[in-house]
């Protein structure tokens, strides 16, 4: 009981002061309400503001994929990061890629494109596309794609075969048959540059490390460095899980509604 009628006391003083003040001269209920309305109008306006901005600046940022990839790819949902070190590809240190070539080493670079082949994907996805793509005759609810990734790896794969022409078939082969050879040397200059745009593209800031060698005397590069990758293995599986069966008949024109 105590403490509430101190709690009354306190509320009744106070609102004798505060009355007080309204009734002093200069002082009334209409002037003390313009300057607190008007604060509380200026605040409310800056709120809404500040808020419009940042739906403004929201709405405007891509998403976290778009943020990744820049342009919409079928595949981009299957994009996670790892943190790999780099093989020096030397001597002892060569990566199961490497070396005089044989048919289990021939199979694992199949492996690495030839065995997803072309992507089958919806026509939901295909007008996602930044460019627009052919419908699958005969399966023209689905439309027909490939990840660049494995057309690059299927260029180095026929650089790769120059190292060893004892086994593949060498420029001199083609040597009888200007056209042939013409064609061949066109489609591995295509591969080099079709390599060398993909590096300056992805433009890898990893960082090269130089490391004092006793038994050298000398300050040597190390090719062994870290990196941040997307993984590989989660893209190749998308692209076998989409793989488009049976051969792309490509004299078809389908012809598509707009």
């Amino acid at each position: 009981m105590r403490e509430s009628t101190e709690s009354e006391s306190f509320l009744k003083a106070d609102d004798v002061e505060r009355t007080a003040f309204l009734e002093q001269p200069g002082n009334s209920k209409k002037r003390l309400f313009k300057p607190i309305f008007l604060v509380w109008v200026i605040n409310a306006t800056l709120m809404v503001a500040v808020l419009a901005l940042l739906w403004e600046r929201k709405s405007a940022m891509p998403t976290p994929h778009f943020r990744d990839q820049g342009i919409y790819s079928p595949a981009q949902d299957e994009i996670e990061y790892k943190t790999v070190i780099f093989s020096s590809a030397f001597g002892k240190h060569k990566s199961k890629y490497q070396g005089p070539p044989t048919d289990e080493v021939d199979a694992l670079w199949d492996e690495l494109y030839n065995a997803v082949g072309i992507s089958r994907i919806d026509k939901k996805s295909a007008m996602q596309l930044p460019n627009r793509t052919a419908p699958i005759p005969g399966d023209e609810d689905h439309y027909i794609v490939g990840l660049d990734v494995f057309h690059q790896l299927h260029c180095l794969n026929n650089l790769r075969k120059l190292v060893w022409p004892e086994r593949y078939q060498s420029l001199e082969q083609h040597a009888g048959k200007p056209e042939d050879y013409a064609e061949h040397i066109n489609h591995l200059d295509h591969c080099v540059d079709t390599l060398r745009q993909s590096l300056m593209c992805h433009s890898d800031i990893s960082t090269l490390w130089w490391e004092w060698i006793p038994s050298s005397q000398r300050t040597l590069a190390h090719p062994d460095t870290t990196h941040t990758c997307r993984n590989f293995e989660k893209i190749w599986q998308w692209a076998a899980d989409h793989e488009m069966k049976g051969d792309f008949n490509s004299y078809v024109h389908v012809l598509e509604e707009d």
